[in-house]
């Protein structure tokens, strides 16, 4: 095998810039976890409705998603 077919450090990063890291790993979620937006818009709130900003299942994935990062 040629080098110059080889996979260098700087083609590497270059694919990394050209990626979108979080569509990817939504599409990960979406293959592994196909409900977990119906599971989490059937969680009950408990707010009051006149107080919240997000909706329940958008609080539950931005912290499951922290949670994931801190994993990594």
């Amino acid at each position: 095998m040629k080098r110059e077919n080889w996979n260098t450090r700087e083609k590497r990063r270059e694919a990394e810039r050209n990626t979108n890291q979080l569509a990817e790993l939504l599409k990960i979620l979406n293959h592994f976890f196909p409900d977990l937006r119906i599971q989490l818009l059937n969680v009950k709130d408990p707010r009051k409705k006149n107080y919240t900003t997000y909706e329940t299942d958008v609080i539950l994935l931005e912290r499951i998603l922290a949670y994931m990062d801190r994993l990594y």
